[in-house]
């Protein structure tokens, strides 16, 4: 079964813990680094399908360090086919994909979590354009 990893801006009060939770969930290599070089590695060596779901807050779009956390998972996610990157969700989508992936886990997310690999809310909010 896929794993889902949901990063809600919110959750986050410091680039090192979003760090250490994304470590945790992904069971990074005691070794990781803590910072968005060590993230990209250890992102590129992930050998198991995971989806990440972005879920950042407009009211807190000062927080530069998430955007640029996010911007290396988009990387990683371009260059390895185990991460799918989707945004747009809502909290209740987020908390039911988190609690129960179901058996179909890839069909039912490219319908039900909202866009995937980036999606014009996001890019928007944050100048993922520019």
């Amino acid at each position: 079964m896929e794993e889902i990893l949901v990063l809600r801006e919110g959750d986050f009060r410091s680039k090192k813990k979003m760090l250490e939770h994304i470590a945790d969930e992904l069971s990074f290599p005691d070794y990781f680094g803590q910072n968005l070089d060590a993230l990209m590695d250890c992102l590129r060596d992930v050998d198991q399908p995971v989806n990440i779901a972005l879920d950042p807050d407009p009211s807190m779009a000062d927080k530069a360090w998430y955007r640029d956390i996010c911007e290396v998972i988009y990387d990683a996610a371009a260059e390895n086919r185990n991460i799918r990157v989707f945004t747009g969700l809502t909290i209740e989508e987020a908390d039911f994909w988190e609690e129960d992936l179901g058996e179909d886990l890839e069909a039912d997310l490219g319908e039900d979590i909202g866009e995937g690999f980036g999606g014009e809310d996001f890019d928007d909010d944050y100048g993922m354009d520019e």
